[in-house]
């Protein structure tokens, strides 16, 4: 059992291919899934990050999840009331691993 503070939404593309007619790629649609209840926390939190004269947040976040089937490629992190996680403008979005045992989720931004 976790304590949540926060959800997190899977990243799903459907549709897409290439079109019979004219041979040419036709783009997926992309939406987000269900929110599915979680606990996370910062590993890593730094605003010192810079690179070509930009300066960027680098984050590094814990997620649990109740223990359930989960598998995706790209995740959304929302907090308890519902905002998206953002560091400077930019949304945050992740890559999952050991989708068994909870997430390990970077953003370097």
């Amino acid at each position: 059992m976790i304590i949540a503070n926060g959800t997190i939404e899977t990243k799903i593309k459907t549709g897409g291919g290439i079109d019979p007619d004219t041979d040419y790629p036709i783009a997926p649609s992309v939406s987000w899934g269900n929110p599915i209840e979680c606990q996370y926390r910062a590993n890593k939190y730094s605003n010192k990050g810079k690179a070509n004269g930009e300066a960027f947040t680098i984050a590094s976040y814990e997620i649990l999840i109740d223990e359930q089937p989960y598998n995706a490629e790209m995740l959304r992190l929302r907090d308890i009331s519902g905002r998206i996680l953002r560091h400077r403008s930019r949304a945050v979005t992740g890559s999952m691993s050991n989708p068994d045992f909870g997430l390990i989720w970077e953003q370097n931004r």
